[in-house]
């Protein structure tokens, strides 16, 4: 948990010091996550375990920004305090589910097993995600009718 939650820390910053430019940073970084796991599930070497989940967590941190910072620049101005605490409450609120879900599969399937298992799983859903939905549609901000543009 340490060695992901430093590169939790190293993820934070480099978001800070490198502010995302593009769209493609978010699926990167969520395809990292995949593969970290599946890496993860891989190796029964602790140093290498520490170096994988250093990735994790600057991976989840900066999945974690970019979709606080698509939401801020896809509400409205008005609205932003109102989406990011909603935002917050969400992912803090799903939190224990997952973390339950997560550990039950665990004792149930093995921890090896089930980090392959959502490692090959969110990069299916990246797959799916960037087959499925057009690249038009994501990094613009629409401007309400009743808004102007001035």
């Amino acid at each position: 948990m340490g060695a992901a939650g430093a590169g939790a820390c190293l993820g934070g910053i480099l978001q800070w010091r490198w502010p995302a430019g593009s769209i493609q940073r978010p699926p990167a970084a969520a395809a990292g996550l995949g593969l970290c796991l599946s890496a993860l599930a891989a190796t029964h070497d602790s140093s290498l375990a520490f170096v994988i989940l250093i990735g994790f967590g600057v991976c989840s941190a900066t999945v974690l920004c970019s979709a606080s910072a698509a939401v801020q620049s896809f509400v409205p101005d008005s609205l932003r305090n109102a989406a990011a605490a909603l935002q917050v409450t969400i992912v803090l609120g799903i939190n224990p589910l997952g973390s339950a879900l997560t550990g039950w599969t665990i004792e149930h399937f093995g921890a090896n097993r089930v980090s392959a298992i959502l490692g090959v799983a969110t990069l299916f859903a990246l797959a799916v995600l960037s087959l499925t939905s057009g690249s038009d549609r994501f990094g613009k901000r629409e401007t309400a009718p009743n808004q102007s543009s001035s």
